[in-house]
């Protein structure tokens, strides 16, 4: 399950990512292909086709203070594939991921493109090397988002984005 939060300003993400230094767990990079057949990730041991599995979105108003949580239980399953429509376009993203400590199951997503010269006009992130486009939390499926636990994890992230 993917939890975004609407109407954030990822203007502010360079700064927010700054003060996250000690939640960092982990990165991975991966070039995400799109053509006329399908959305394709290439990362450096397997080229899959991503099949999207959409789901009905959920919004909470007012979760925390102005912050409204968009619930989208969406996912991709995929195959591997050996070729590529010549036809496409492409983006190298990169996923930086973030915990509360160890234990947690929640992961808070900042997602952006990779920074290279021709992107020099965009927000930069030069600590993480990326020029953010998207956040969100990635929770196992089914988690009760109002259980006091994971709320208050939320919470943490949250008030980090205010």
């Amino acid at each position: 399950m993917k939890i975004y939060i609407n109407h954030l300003n990822l203007d502010a993400l360079p700064e927010i990512l700054k003060t996250k230094n000690n939640y960092y767990i982990n990165s991975e990079t991966c070039t995400l292909i799109y053509s006329i057949d399908g959305i394709y990730e290439i990362n450096n041991s397997s080229s899959k086709k991503l099949i999207s599995h959409d789901k009905n979105i959920k919004t909470i108003d007012n979760y925390l203070e102005t912050f409204s949580l968009i619930i989208d239980n969406s996912y991709y399953t995929n195959e591997k594939v050996f070729q590529i429509n010549n036809h496409h376009i492409s983006r190298k993203i990169k996923r930086c991921f973030f915990k509360i400590n160890t234990n947690s199951t929640i992961k808070m997503v900042i997602e952006g493109e990779v920074l290279d010269e021709k992107l020099f006009y965009k927000r930069i992130s030069n600590e993480y090397g990326i020029s953010p486009t998207d956040v969100y939390f990635e929770l196992p499926d089914k988690t009760n988002i109002n259980d006091a636990l994971v709320k208050n994890e939320l919470i943490e992230f949250l008030s980090c984005l205010n």
